[in-house]
C-alpha cells in the first residue's frame, strides 16, 4: 500500500527586497545577495510582518546555488 501526502495551502509571503549587490566574485564567478527589507505574511488565520533582517543570495554554482538568512 502507499500513502501520497496531500498538500494544503499554507502560507503566502510578500517580501520587499532591495537592490542586489555584487560582493565578490572569482574567474567568471559573482556572488550576489540581496536584501529583505521587509513585506507581509497571510492566511486566512495567521498574518505577520517580515522583519527588515534578512537576506537572500547566490553563489557559485561548485559551491552552493543558493542561500537565505534570517536574523
Amino acid at each position: 500500500m502507499s500513502f501520497a501526502p496531500s498538500l494544503a495551502f499554507a502560507f503566502e509571503i510578500r517580501a520587499q527586497i532591495a537592490p542586489t549587490l555584487h560582493v565578490g566574485h572569482g574567474d567568471g564567478e559573482r556572488t550576489e545577495f540581496t536584501p529583505i527589507v521587509g513585506g507581509t505574511v497571510t492566511r486566512p488565520r495567521l498574518s505577520g510582518t517580515v522583519l527588515p533582517e534578512g537576506a537572500t543570495g547566490t553563489a557559485p554554482a561548485a559551491r552552493c546555488a543558493t542561500w537565505t538568512r534570517a536574523g
